[in-house]
């Protein structure tokens, strides 16, 4: 099977070209340990995954839910893309995601959210061979929560909430065109990109550790720029890595944008493309 792939040699010494905040020298929390997560640390992370290649996917049909109206085929696009179909009549699809320069993140007393910038490109299935039919720039403007998981071993992991999707023409082998009602189409069906990122960015960002101590309960405080993280501390005798593990979300009631259930999100995907095809056809 053909995949395509970009591989990404990082510069030795490299550092991630965003500024650091500075943090204030008393901490108001009745706990035993405070970490801080910072703006800084978040870009370092989206840095670090652009840079290294792993912020791209091949998306196909198997990666659609089958309560999802949607199929990767030319037959489905065209009412979207009518030159692609008439360039590729009743081919398949895959869609080559790429996140092309390292994803940027706000942090701030309403919530966490960033934005990643990149590529499309649509290939179709012609004979064992993908061949580019098409290119979009592409942009998403992300809000994200971020859960932690305490233990002698700790992570910090950013679980992605909602994107909002903008996409422009960069090139084409069939013609150009205009994205308008792909973009509408994107809108509709964004729901459906919360999966793939979250698949992509599911490594957690470690926290500090140490040998026969583990990290136990938690609360936090929002501000501009960092994140704190309120915690105490056990010792765990005879354990250099314990098997407790507790996780802690960040609700999502604490953030102006909120959490969707998986399926309510493939649900209400599913009923925003009927409608839309029920008004393109009045």
């Amino acid at each position: 099977k053909q995949w395509y792939q970009r591989r990404v040699a990082i510069t030795a010494g490299s550092e991630c070209p965003s500024p650091k905040q500075d943090m204030p020298e008393t901490v108001d929390s009745d706990r035993m340990v405070t970490l801080w997560i910072t703006e800084y640390m978040l870009n370092t992370a989206g840095y670090a995954y652009q840079q290294a290649g792993f912020l791209q996917y091949n998306l196909t049909n198997a990666d659609i839910p089958d309560q999802i109206p949607i199929k990767m085929t030319t037959t489905f696009f065209k009412y979207f893309v009518p030159i692609l179909y008439k360039t590729y009549p009743d081919k398949e699809l895959t869609l080559w995601l790429i996140v092309t320069k390292p994803v940027t993140f706000d942090v701030n007393k309403a919530g966490v959210s960033g934005r990643a910038e990149g590529t499309i490109t649509w290939l179709v299935h012609d004979n064992g061979t993908l061949i580019p039919a098409f290119t979009l720039d592409a942009q998403l403007d992300l809000c994200v929560n971020i859960s932690v998981h305490l233990g002698s071993k700790s992570e910090v992991y950013l679980d992605l909430i909602t994107v909002e999707p903008y996409i422009q023409f960069k090139s084409s082998n069939i013609g150009n065109f205009s994205v308008k009602s792909l973009e509408t189409f994107l809108k509709f069906s964004r729901a459906l990109i919360v999966p793939f990122v979250n698949a992509l960015v599911k490594n957690g960002i470690p926290l500090p550790s140490f040998d026969y101590v583990s990290f136990t309960g938690f609360d936090f405080n929002l501000e501009d720029g960092y994140i704190q993280i309120h915690t105490d501390i056990k010792y765990v005798p005879g354990t250099r890595i314990s098997a407790e593990k507790e996780y802690h979300p960040l609700l999502a009631d604490d953030f102006e944008c909120k959490i969707k259930d998986k399926n309510e999100w493939a649900n209400v995907v599913a009923d925003n493309i009927i409608e839309f095809f029920l008004n393109e056809i009045n």
